[in-house]
């Protein structure tokens, strides 16, 4: 199946996914509603200016971060290291008109005012 977007096949892909959701809370497109819990996964895609028409009839690549908050920094590793499992385990498929080629983890924590730990992939 081919989704229209990065978004779309992102979501469906690990949404499917119940023991992973589980790990993770919940999963947001760019920033996740206000007053949601913890823990939960923004995910957005800061690379490809074609981000709507990514089934590559131009050859286009996307890269996507994933930033995971939590106001429990342990329970916040546990959802980063499910995260980057996840992502292993797609590398190097096609997958719903998606190739993923590569996984780059750059976890930082990054404590805000809110006393949430944000972690990216």
């Amino acid at each position: 199946m081919s989704y229209l977007s990065v978004e779309e096949a992102v979501y469906n892909r690990f949404t499917a996914d119940t023991a992973f959701i589980s790990a993770i809370g919940a999963l947001y497109w760019r920033h996740a509603p206000e007053g949601v819990s913890v823990p939960y996964v923004v995910y957005q895609q800061v690379d490809d200016t074609h981000a709507k028409a990514l089934l590559a009839y131009y050859g286009g690549d996307a890269r996507i971060q994933f930033d995971v908050y939590d106001d429990d920094g342990a329970r916040g590793v546990t959802a980063v290291k499910a995260l980057i499992e996840k992502l292993r385990a797609l590398r190097g498929l096609d997958v719903d008109g998606l190739h993923l080629r590569t996984v780059v983890s750059n976890s930082l924590t990054i404590p805000d005012a809110d006393g949430l730990f944000r972690r990216t992939v």
